[in-house]
């Protein structure tokens, strides 16, 4: 289900707005569109409340591909018990996330997986984002990525109350790293910036990272 489209493949969304919208659906939903394989540009969801009783959940798209400069601004994503991968942009995240702004934003999950930006992040990048809002969740609950496997993110800023049972991090709520080399399985995260940010949960809460499967492994 998706403010504008439901599921796409290979097509390009460019300079659409979504305003003042209600959007309720179970799996695969977002603002502008459910889940898309390729790019969408120039987005604007304003004012939206956005309900799952499913997974793959976000302000923009439930999953899928690139995005590239979108505002998302006093919004609400409100999914029920076990709802995983929510985010104030996309549930999971694929593809490269550019220019992204989730401001007064609140994200009220009770599943694991949760982020400002995405939920879970297994793609190339996201740079140049802000989160600024609440997010709520129960595992894997990050300002700006709840679950990261590989990629990097660079350029960031987060200003938010964070609040989840376990693995609570002002960036990133789980970083699995498993396996992680120079050349292979890469996660980085550089010049980020977390301000005015309230991270609390019951076990592994952090300011950057709320919990890392392995030691990191530093390049010499």
């Amino acid at each position: 289900v998706g403010g504008i489209s439901g599921p796409q493949s290979k097509v390009s969304i460019k300079n659409a707005v979504s305003e003042n919208n209600q959007i309720s659906g179970t799996n695969y939903v977002g603002g502008i569109v459910s889940n898309n394989n390729y790019s969408l540009t120039n987005i604007i969801c304003k004012d939206l409340i956005i309900t799952a009783s499913g997974d793959y959940v976000g302000g923009i798209l439930g999953m899928g591909g690139q995005i590239s400069t979108a505002e998302i601004n006093n919004c609400t994503i409100n999914t029920s018990v076990n709802s995983d991968n929510v985010g104030g942009a996309v549930g999971d995240a694929r593809w490269h996330n550019i220019y992204i702004k989730v401001t007064n934003t609140n994200i009220d999950a009770s599943g694991s997986n949760i982020g400002g930006i995405a939920g879970t992040f297994q793609g190339s990048n996201i740079d140049n984002s802000l989160f600024l809002g609440n997010i709520e969740g129960n595992n894997n609950v990050g300002g700006i990525v709840g679950y990261q496997k590989v990629g990097s993110i660079y350029l960031c800023y987060v200003s938010a109350n964070i609040t989840t049972n376990s693995n609570a991090g002002g960036m990133v709520g789980y970083l699995d790293n498993t396996g992680m080399t120079a050349v292979s399985n890469n996660s980085k995260l550089y010049d980020n910036y977390a301000a005015k940010t309230n991270v609390k949960g019951n076990s592994n809460v952090g300011g950057i990272f709320g919990n890392i499967e392995e030691d990191l492994y530093m390049t010499e």
